[in-house]
């Protein structure tokens, strides 16, 4: 399974706070993704994590039909594109309705 993760699930997994410790045990094992907007919302030095990032273009017209953010909206975009779960701390994110995708709010675990 992969499971897409945003860059407010991934700040909290750096920097090991409660939240981030739920989101490493959900991380744990897991293929995860997330578009390259990540590197700018959080640390552009995820290497050592195995983290694949999928170059936002890719998700643009996908991304287009969700509504929120425009960086919501290519989480959410690839996490559809590849059938995914999608991981965040981001209350308005995981509150987006019909998007078509599983979301679960690492803060409310």
């Amino acid at each position: 399974m992969i499971l897409v993760v945003d860059a407010s699930a991934a700040v909290e997994y750096l920097l090991q706070t409660t939240v981030g410790l739920r989101v490493a045990g959900i991380l744990e094992g897991m293929k995860i993704a997330a578009p390259e907007l990540l590197d700018g919302e959080a640390v552009a030095d995820l290497r050592d994590w195995g983290l694949e990032r999928v170059a936002h273009r890719s998700l643009l017209e996908e991304a287009w039909s969700v509504r929120g953010t425009a960086s919501d909206a290519l989480y959410v975009a690839l996490a559809r594109l590849r059938r995914a779960a999608l991981i965040t701390a981001d209350g308005p994110l995981s509150r987006l309705p019909g998007i078509g995708v599983t979301v679960q709010n690492v803060r409310l675990a």
